[in-house]
């Protein structure tokens, strides 16, 4: 790995797969969607956890977060040891993150990211971890189970600032010093402003203006994944439309930025969607309820040209690894810049001390 980011911002279509794209095009009549023609490099990539060919969110999103494989149901924990997640790799580098996801917080995807457990259905060690951890920003659809009002005062103690609408995050929230938002109608394209689109922008920006040592922000579309198993394809389908408007506006905003790294992928493939020119936009084009094996799409803006050359077919530990690469290359590369430009200072105070 040769290249470097000083942001990365990770982009989830939970269940999104291959065949799913190509029948949201035809159903919308496009070409192409904007993470196919808008971004650098297109791969796909291999989703098996560690003891199943197909994995579920929580394995994937150890392999995305932690860049290791992982058994299905855990959440950064291997062997029965907690493994550095993407919030621990954050704060060791001094940068910012956010998490946002239009699931619940304790989700299966989010959790890996910033908490551990041996069970991703233990919601408590999920939330108890996101609360140690350095997440600045969390952004989730409003679930009364995950949050009880034990855990709400929790979250105001730890020095949130608890927002219940998504339409509230504006620009008078940036001198917030942690965030903690939820919205019960917090969707894709949602309703009352309750975008993934606004919501990720304003992750963006507000991450921006926290410091000057670059963040790392997750964004999942969750619902895809939900009308994937129950086989709703209009749904899915208008899930999938409005994570790829949501997609443009961050690599809009990575362009502007000019130091950003933007990854589009999915933990998996869910529904075994299969989509043939003429079939009938309906139910019937998935053939399960369940995950698939299948493999799913990487599209990458801001990649080295360097990188995964002459490959068509990555695995997702290694956008994990990636994605640490990329940062860490950054930040070595400033160190050495400072360091430098340390050196020609001392050298230049000893000549003007001689000679002048």
């Amino acid at each position: 790995v040769v290249g470097s980011a000083k942001n990365v911002i990770l982009l989830i279509g939970d269940g999104m797969g291959l065949e799913h794209l190509e029948a949201v095009k035809a159903y919308y009549g496009l070409d192409s969607l904007y993470m196919e023609s808008m971004t650098d490099r297109y791969f796909e990539v291999t989703t098996a956890s560690r003891d199943s060919e197909v994995t579920d969110s929580s394995a994937s999103s150890t392999a995305l977060s932690c860049g290791l494989k992982a058994d299905n149901k855990t959440v950064a924990f291997i062997d029965g040891q907690n493994v550095e997640n993407m919030s621990e790799f954050v704060d060791k580098n001094n940068m910012n993150m956010g998490i946002v996801v239009t699931e619940k917080v304790t989700g299966g995807t989010p959790s890996s990211f910033a908490s551990h457990s041996s069970s991703r259905s233990n919601a408590v060690n999920v939330f108890d971890g996101y609360m140690s951890s350095g997440v600045d920003l969390f952004i989730s659809q409003y679930n009364k189970d995950t949050l009880s009002s034990t855990r709400e005062n929790t979250i105001i103690e730890k020095g949130f600032t608890r927002i219940n609408s998504v339409a509230d995050l504006t620009t008078n929230c940036y001198s917030a010093d942690k965030i903690f938002a939820t919205d019960t109608e917090f969707a894709g394209y949602g309703e009352e402003g309750a975008s993934l689109k606004d919501a990720s922008i304003f992750a963006l920006n507000y991450l921006k203006q926290k410091n000057d040592n670059g963040f790392f922000a997750m964004i999942e579309s969750s619902h895809i994944d939900k009308y994937s198993h129950s086989g709703d394809f209009e749904e899915m389908a208008e899930e999938v439309r409005a994570f790829d408007e949501t997609i443009k506006a961050v690599i809009e905003w990575a362009k502007q930025d000019g130091n950003t790294m933007v990854i589009i992928t999915a933990d998996h493939e869910t529904g075994g969607l299969v989509y043939n020119p003429g079939d009938n936009f309906d139910d019937d084009l998935f053939k399960t309820k369940e995950h698939s094996g299948v493999n799913v799409g990487l599209f990458i803006y801001g990649l080295d040209e360097n990188d995964f050359k002459d490959r068509t077919i990555v695995d997702n530990v290694e956008i994990g690894q990636l994605i640490r690469a990329y940062i860490t290359n950054y930040k070595s590369a400033r160190t050495l810049i400072c360091k430098i430009d340390r050196d020609e200072l001392l050298q230049e105070l000893v000549r003007h001390y001689l000679f002048d």
